[in-house]
């Protein structure tokens, strides 16, 4: 995406501090692995200079401000355990958001509020060589149809941005601890 529209600037909060050389999967997309988290310097052996950042751990109340500076969030995840609190909080501020189609992505799926990553091929557990279930390895070329998309029609990815906006309201922190109080009651 970056050699078709070099204005394009990747920024990352990516820091994870379970990253390790015997991580899950192989390196088909990428060789090795940050070391000592060093996100900005594995990124230079990919991407031009100048083309991207990692901000590293940002304290939450920051996180709206830096959120609203972005164009587009993008979630290829193979697995989320949950909602994905981060895509949650991309769509809260009305950006659009691309989010794979599995796992605990699919509760905030609706192409009238992102942009859905439709291709998600079979993940194996490269020590085991067992299909992980539910899990999806999404389609680079799909992601950049998707970047294309947003770039190219920025009045459609600022209607589904504000859409999606709208929608994640019903997962506010209160109406959420409301209907569990509210189903603990009928218990």
């Amino acid at each position: 995406f970056h050699a078709q529209h070099p204005d394009a600037f990747l920024l990352t909060a990516w820091n994870n501090k379970w990253l390790t050389a015997d991580a899950r999967f192989d390196d088909r997309h990428v060789h090795g692995l940050p070391e000592n988290n060093d996100i900005n310097g594995w990124l230079g052996q990919y991407l031009p200079d100048g083309s991207f950042l990692d901000i590293g751990e940002v304290p939450n109340p920051m996180t709206a401000a830096i959120l609203r500076e972005a164009h587009v969030g993008i979630f290829p995840n193979r697995c989320e355990g949950g909602t994905n609190l981060v895509a949650m909080e991309c769509m809260a501020v009305g950006i659009p958001v691309v989010l794979a189609c599995n796992t605990g992505h699919l509760d905030l799926i609706n192409p009238e509020h992102c942009y859905p990553l439709l291709q998600q091929g079979p993940c194996m557990d490269p020590h085991t060589g067992h299909h992980l279930v539910d899990w999806g390895e999404s389609s680079v070329d799909e992601i950049v149809d998707c970047l294309e998309m947003i770039y190219t029609s920025p009045s459609e990815a600022r209607r589904r941005g504000m859409n999606g906006s709208d929608f994640i309201r019903k997962y506010s922190w209160q109406r959420q601890c409301d209907q569990l109080l509210d189903l603990l009651s009928i218990v």
